[in-house]
């Protein structure tokens, strides 16, 4: 057991001894070589080395291995390849200029910092360049970023070096008079309100399209860059919002839900479809709600209520020469004329005392008064007062289309 032991060690020993191969490479350039890397099979190792100009250095490598890649850095960081190269025997490699990657220098007059992408990662201050080898091939795309936004540029590549300059980028306002808040997708990402400005950067003179969405609705707009330029976007969809001049607060139900006091107006509501030509209201003033057929227009439509869209106020005057304590109302036809509203009136100064003495103004407003009970829309309503002596005042078949004023005397006894 011992002896086949040792024959096996004595076979490792010998197959070890010719499994190296030494390699010389020999610096042939203009430059001090100071970076060594040897590849083969997806292995990678790098070595600092000190190779003078016109000098070599001697390597072993596994020799189970043949096929190698070389590369080597000089003290200005250039590089130089020698594409795979058999080493099944001793062999000399010599690096020459020809061997050299082209060196590509940027140099950023764009009046911004860059952050460059490709071909190589750095970041160059404006007036400012860079260096750095780069593969050889016919030309290389320059990517780079200002602010977030990407912007590129295509460099045909000499053989040896290369200067690409990033000449100065043109400004591009863009203000936002959609009406709308928008969020620009294209050339630039921005979320920009409405009247809202935002100062953008342009490569080159040119056509440029600028992107953005409006709830979730796709918009472009194209625009000739020349010199530095100012677009307003305008596209938009169709919207519409609700004036509330109706003298009394109303509450959205359609298409959106909100009370609106006096005055005031809606949030405007954005119409997803294009095609659109109508859009329905629905709004309740008082007890009574509304329906309206609004006819839109190309983009923002202001509806305006006013006291035509509510129901409406009977101004009543006591004529009668006696002080009224209490008031009915009735659907015409009705035979009861249920409970006394007369807590409804507001007089001049707003507030009910009780009682109307004569020759006092009074407001019934309809809104206040339950629909279950009376609906002015339905036909005429009858009005009843009573006086504090138990007499009756009676208007008949009334027609109320709007705001009216109605004047009880002692003819309107029954």
């Amino acid at each position: 057991m011992n002896k086949l032991i040792f024959l096996f060690m004595i076979f490792l020993s010998l197959l070890s001894v010719g499994c190296v191969s030494k390699v010389t490479l020999y610096n042939n350039t203009s430059a001090h070589i100071n970076q060594i890397e040897f590849t083969s099979s997806n292995i990678y190792t790098r070595k600092d080395v000190n190779l003078p100009i016109n000098s070599e250095i001697l390597f072993e490598l596994n020799a189970y291995e043949t096929i190698y890649r070389f590369n080597a850095w000089d003290i200005h960081r250039r590089r130089y390849v020698k594409e795979w190269t058999n080493i099944k025997e001793n062999k000399v490699i010599t690096f020459t200029i020809s061997d050299r990657d082209p060196l590509l220098t940027i140099n950023n007059l764009s009046g911004y910092s860059i952050n460059l992408v490709e071909p190589f990662i750095a970041q160059i201050l404006n007036q400012n360049n860079t260096s750095q080898s780069i593969p050889k091939s016919s030309s290389v795309q320059i990517k780079y970023t200002i602010d977030g936004i990407q912007f590129s540029k295509n460099v045909i590549l000499n053989d040896d070096v290369t200067i690409a300059t990033i000449e100065p980028h043109l400004k591009l306002k863009v203000i936002n008079r959609t009406g709308h808040p928008i969020s620009v997708t294209s050339p630039f990402r921005a979320n920009l309100n409405d009247n809202a400005e935002y100062d953008a950067q342009v490569a080159s003179r040119g056509t440029s399209t600028i992107v953005y969405t409006i709830n979730n609705m796709s918009f472009s707009q194209e625009v000739v860059v020349n010199n530095d330029t100012i677009i307003s976007l305008t596209d938009a969809p169709k919207s519409i919002t609700i004036t509330n001049r109706t003298g009394f607060p109303i509450s959205l139900t359609t298409p959106l839900r909100q009370t609106i006091v006096n005055g005031e107006t809606s949030n405007k509501y954005v119409i997803n479809n294009r095609n659109a030509t109508t859009q329905t209201i629905q709004y309740n003033s008082g007890t009574y709600t509304y329906t309206k057929e609004i006819t839109l227009s190309s983009y923002n439509t202001d509806v305006v209520l006013n006291e035509n869209d509510r129901p409406p106020i009977i101004t009543i005057t006591n004529n009668t020469g006696n002080v009224i304590n209490s008031m009915n109302i009735r659907n015409n036809g009705n035979i009861n004329w249920g409970n006394n509203l007369f807590t409804l009136l507001q007089v001049d100064d707003g507030a009910n005392q009780g009682s109307l003495t004569n020759r006092e103004n009074s407001r019934l407003w309809i809104g206040d008064i339950r629909t279950d009970r009376l609906d002015y829309r339905e036909g005429k309503i009858d009005i009843r007062f009573d006086d504090v002596n138990g007499a009756a005042y009676v208007k008949l078949d009334i027609k109320i289309t709007q705001d009216m004023t109605l004047s009880f005397t002692q003819r309107d006894k029954p």
